[in-house]
């Protein structure tokens, strides 16, 4: 029993209990009551105890120095070696379910359950002169997925106006319940709208949910709800969510759909508007084999910005045009980079890389930081992205962009509110060291020690999974090698990547799981090998209320 002392109330709080010889554990969030008080379920901690066993080769012999450890159930990671004959003793196991691994050159790195009782282990790894026995195919795993939304057998319409209501006087969003109702009793849906003085706004997001799903089920009526959108927005964006979501529609109601979506696009003037719109609609043409009317609509779009001032705004709507025409015609893509902003350029080279992959290089190569604005490359994921796609058909281009995160620590850039205050960043690695950081102090380890630098380190294995899915049909061996040599650079890093302003901490585990389905391409037994290894560097039960990095003092 324990009790604390009287707690604030509007607060929650949650407890951590510790014990020697025990895994921490943590309470559920609480909530005082107006007195102070609240009483909690009991909290049970697991006991850490000694495991023992044998490990042996596929025909059952010993094997010696082999390093056995546990992590990620325990409190913190604890490791032995075996003896001559295969045996160890493995402290620090928690009571229940956990793992133990076990890593010797020459063999594959596994895993394997702990035993519940005090019964001895046995961990069997197979020679590296085989294949991997076990097997890990990520990228054949599906989901079940119902298109149709689930209707109700028996409806108590009584119910599901009290939950709609009940979720609006919240501050939600019931959709889906309102859609449920409409299915039942479209007057009584529209009505409730009306009693629950749902603003106008709202009412329109309710319906284009309902002409959403009504087009799976009756084309025509839905078809005559989108004509009495009063706005063209409206409109459009509802013709582009039925020809996204409806996966049950003809050849003849798709073509319906996008004439009149073409058609809604060309009464707008303002180039930013049908900018926006012909991004959405440019795959759903192409994807349609409607590539003459996708071409033209790319034309008056050109010729709309032409026509409008030259400004800082223009030049974006070119760079958004570029983007999304890359795929379809990079040469165009090309041409219309030279009219747009510079913070566009990442994503061009995105969409060109497989095609023009000298062009896409020089773009990244060559970008620039553009002092203190919003930059699409700051989000750092552009990297990993283009060099994905360079690999595909340059795999020694990729190679050689990736590099440009291995100085990332040489610039330092400092943030306040949500902005960097010195112009400090020049180049790519400066803005992606924005994105990553948004804190100088929150991932970044101290100048100069660039060795241990697990933002480096972590950011260059994200690219090198990347390039290694992209290039694993045909450079297959190279690939092998690349998986290899990240998966060693995640384990070997210090630590994760933590962000203080946002509260966010990825640990290392986090990316070596992004190198599993490279491998699963590749061979699904290295794929097995990478799983035990992301399992064998997850943190410490508690680390991630009790993590401080050394850069926490800069």
């Amino acid at each position: 029993m324990f009790t604390t002392g009287t707690l604030k109330s509007g607060h929650s709080y949650v407890i951590e209990v510790s014990a020697e010889g025990f895994v921490p554990t943590f309470s559920q969030r609480s909530h005082p009551n107006d007195d102070g008080t609240v009483r909690l379920p009991d909290l049970v901690l697991r006991k850490l105890r000694t495991v023992t066993g044998r490990v042996v080769d596929a025909a059952g012999k010993g094997l010696s120095d082999v390093v056995v450890s546990q992590a990620g159930d325990g409190p913190a990671r604890t490791e032995t070696r075996s003896a001559d004959d295969g045996s160890f003793q493995l402290r620090g196991v928690p009571e229940g379910f956990a793992l133990v691994f076990g890593s010797s050159p020459g063999y594959w790195f596994r895993g394997v359950r702990a035993p519940v009782a005090d019964e001895e282990l046995r961990i069997e790894l197979a020679s590296r002169t085989r294949p991997n026995p076990e097997r890990c195919d990520v990228n054949k795993l599906q989901s079940a997925k119902n298109s149709e939304q689930a209707k109700l057998d028996s409806a108590d319409v009584a119910a599901l106006e009290k939950e709609i209501l009940a979720q609006w006087d919240a501050g939600g969003r019931p959709l889906t319940q309102w859609a449920q109702l409409a299915g039942i009793n479209e007057q009584r849906a529209f009505e409730i709208l009306e009693e629950a003085e749902v603003p106008a706004q709202q009412r329109t997001w309710y319906v284009q949910f309902l002409v959403s799903n009504e087009v799976k089920t009756d084309f025509e009526n839905a078809m005559a709800r989108m004509h009495e959108f009063d706005s063209v927005d409206d409109r459009l964006t509802t013709l582009i969510d039925c020809m996204l979501t409806a996966e049950t529609l003809t050849t003849d109601q798709r073509e319906t759909l996008l004439s009149d979506a073409v058609l809604a696009l060309r009464s707008l003037d303002n180039p930013v508007q049908r900018t926006r719109y012909v991004e959405s609609l440019l795959p759903l043409l192409h994807r349609n084999d409607q590539h003459t009317v996708a071409q033209q609509l790319v034309r008056d779009s050109i010729q709309i910005l032409n026509e409008a001032d030259d400004s800082e705004t223009i030049s974006q709507q070119f760079g958004a045009l570029a983007e999304v025409v890359a795929k379809y015609d990079p040469d165009q893509a090309i041409e219309l980079q030279k009219k747009s902003a510079a913070i566009y350029h990442a994503w061009i080279a995105y969409g060109i890389a497989k095609d023009r992959p000298a062009k896409a290089a020089e773009l990244i190569r060559g970008y620039k930081f553009q002092g203190t604005g919003g930059s699409r490359l700051s989000r750092w994921y552009n990297l990993p992205r283009v060099c994905y796609r360079l690999a595909q058909t340059d795999v020694d281009e990729a190679l050689a962009i990736a590099e440009l995160s291995r100085d990332i620590v040489e610039e330092t850039v400092r943030y306040k509110s949500g902005g960097p205050t010195e112009e400090s960043a020049t180049s790519v690695l400066g803005a992606l060291k924005m994105s990553l950081g948004n804190s100088d102090a929150g991932i970044f380890s101290k100048k100069g020690d660039r060795q241990t630098d697990s933002v480096a380190v972590l950011l260059r294995a994200r690219v090198h999974a990347l390039i290694a899915q992209g290039a694993a049909s045909h450079h297959p061996e190279r690939v092998r090698q690349i998986l290899e040599a990240a998966a060693d650079d995640i384990e070997n890093a210090r630590n994760g990547v933590r962000n203080l302003r946002d509260g966010f901490y990825y640990p290392r585990s986090v990316f070596m799981a992004t190198l599993i389905p490279a491998a699963a391409e590749l061979d699904t037994g290295v794929a097995a090998e990478l799983c035990w290894r992301t399992l064998a560097i997850r943190e410490p039960v508690s680390a991630l209320d009790t993590f401080h990095s050394e850069s926490d003092d800069i």
